[in-house]
């Protein structure tokens, strides 16, 4: 089952680590997948089959009898390679049993391949019961024996938390040891924790670049992908469109949704090609048949736009709906909002209520503020103190500046939670420091009333003056009143007239 562990491990690369950075997935959601999609064809284990027969005899027909001659015989290699034959059906009818048979054969001779293989039958199911310890225990003994695909899964398994808590360091070692014995999957994990400073690496583009660039010289897609990515946006180089349309077609070549949707951008923008919705829209709509979910958002915003297509709000409905179903954050927050206004779609607020928490718990800090605001000014839902601020609070703790202010302005009135000038103060700076005004506006009252914090005219004149030159009304008047009485600041008429009049 080489080919079919490389298979799995490319696979992976979509549900582990993203180019921009997004959340890993965990094991239930590779387990999910695993059942869904990896077993469907066990052609794709054949070539490799065909090699491994073709040590024996060129003749196929003669390779495979002399390999279950050699396997009754007890070489472990023919009995591995008999044990992968039952389980993809290559010569010989399927049989799951027999494959377990075989494996375990090898096994017990110490055949590193063979115990990966078994290991992937317990993950599966597939030959023998679930059993995600015993994956786990076969994996990590294979990896141990020197077996780069198994250090590789190994990579997977620590970084998804299959059989294991989730350990990104633990990871990154097992892609490193695999990756110096060239495994190709291995290298492009390498660069995505270089890229992104994970696993206890540092952020290092040149050498995210390296390891794609090993990658790539065995021509792997995801390699070739994240090679494009880096000349698209300028990643330890200057812009270079060309070049990033060069690779995202190679990557394309294989069917890879993450360059088709690049290649989509390209298009869809102009950039180093003249602007053309047409092929942008086709490239677009490739990348969601592979399973891009922000294709299926751009989809859906072309649909409801009339970027190119007829402009249908129905199929807009459609698209935003299977990016959502898909995982995309923002087709998430966009479904709510359809949801919620009826476009396309009957309105249904608790649907829209559904999709924004949703988009919530997948990191959204969009969807916390709308689900606030809504609660906060009883638009659509009833209003509801103590909701509007869950809400803001979820948004305001994944750093979001808006949801910080809100959180802020309810402590200092006391809505939805008892009054607290020490918790207002708290966060409207959390938010002022993210140069918001209003924000600005209320540290530097709190700072001149004492109110949550020492008094200080200094530091209130200080974010008084920040929330003023960021167009705060009030703050301007009291900005004003200070130059004018020398509070906080040295008296100056002029000063005092100049924010008036502004």
């Amino acid at each position: 089952m080489k080919r079919l562990i490389s298979v799995l491990l490319a696979l992976l690369l979509a549900l582990s680590l993203c180019a921009h950075g997004e959340q890993s997935r965990d094991a239930d959601d590779f387990l999910t997948w695993l059942d869904d999609s990896i077993f469907e064809d066990m052609e794709k284990d054949w070539e490799e089959l065909a090699k491994d027969l073709a040590e024996y005899s060129e003749d196929t027909a003669e390779a495979v009898r002399i390999c279950f001659e050699k396997a009754g015989q007890g070489d472990a290699v023919a009995q591995r390679i008999v044990g992968e034959m039952y389980f993809d059906a290559y010569w010989v009818k399927r049989d799951l049993d027999a494959a377990y048979e075989w494996t375990v054969k090898a096994v017990e001779q110490g055949e590193s391949e063979a115990m990966a293989n078994l290991s992937i039958m317990y993950l599966s199911g597939q030959g023998a019961p679930r059993d995600i310890d015993k994956a786990y225990e076969w994996m990590l003994t294979s990896a141990e024996l020197g077996h780069e695909y198994s250090q590789a899964m190994m990579g997977i398994f620590c970084l998804l938390g299959v059989g294991t808590e989730k350990d990104e360091a633990a990871a990154a070692r097992w892609f490193m040891k695999s990756a110096q014995q060239d495994h190709a999957s291995a290298e492009v994990y390498m660069g995505m924790f270089q890229l992104s400073g994970r696993g206890g690496l540092e952020k290092d583009e040149h050498a995210a670049r390296e390891w794609f660039e090993k990658a790539a010289a065995q021509d792997n897609d995801a390699a070739y992908y994240y090679l494009g990515m880096m000349a698209h946006y300028g990643i330890d180089g200057p812009v270079d469109y060309a070049k990033a349309m060069e690779l995202y077609l190679k990557a394309a070549e294989d069917d890879n949704g993450h360059a088709q949707y690049g290649i989509g951008e390209l298009f869809y923008f102009g950039d180093g090609v003249k602007r053309d919705y047409e092929q942008a829209y086709s490239w677009y709509l490739k990348a969601a048949e592979n399973g891009m979910e922000d294709a299926m958002g751009v989809l859906g915003e072309m649909y409801y736009k009339g970027i190119y297509v007829q402009k249908d709000d129905e199929k807009a409905f459609e698209w935003f709906l299977k990016g959502a179903q898909a995982g995309s954050e923002g087709s998430q927050v966009t479904l709510a909002q359809l949801y919620l206004f009826g476009v396309g779609t009957p309105a249904d607020p608790q649907q829209a209520e559904s999709w924004f928490r949703k988009a919530s718990d997948n990191g959204s800090t969009e969807a916390d503020y709308m689900l606030g605001s809504l609660y906060f000014y009883g638009r659509v839902f009833k209003q509801d103190y103590p909701a509007a601020l869950e809400s803001f609070l979820k948004g305001a703790e994944k750093g979001d500046a808006y949801c910080q202010y809100y959180v802020s302005a309810m402590y200092y009135r006391g809505l939805g939670a008892q009054q607290s000038y020490e918790a207002a103060f708290e966060w409207a700076m959390k938010a002022a420091e993210q140069d918001l005004g209003d924000a600005q506006y209320i540290v530097g009252s709190s700072y001149y009333s004492g109110e949550g914090v020492e008094q200080n005219d200094e530091s209130a004149f200080e974010w008084l003056l920040k929330a003023a030159q960021n167009g705060v009304d009030d703050a301007k008047d009291m900005v004003a009143y200070m130059y004018e009485n020398g509070i906080g600041t040295e008296k100056s008429r002029l000063k005092a007239a100049y924010w008036r009049l502004k």
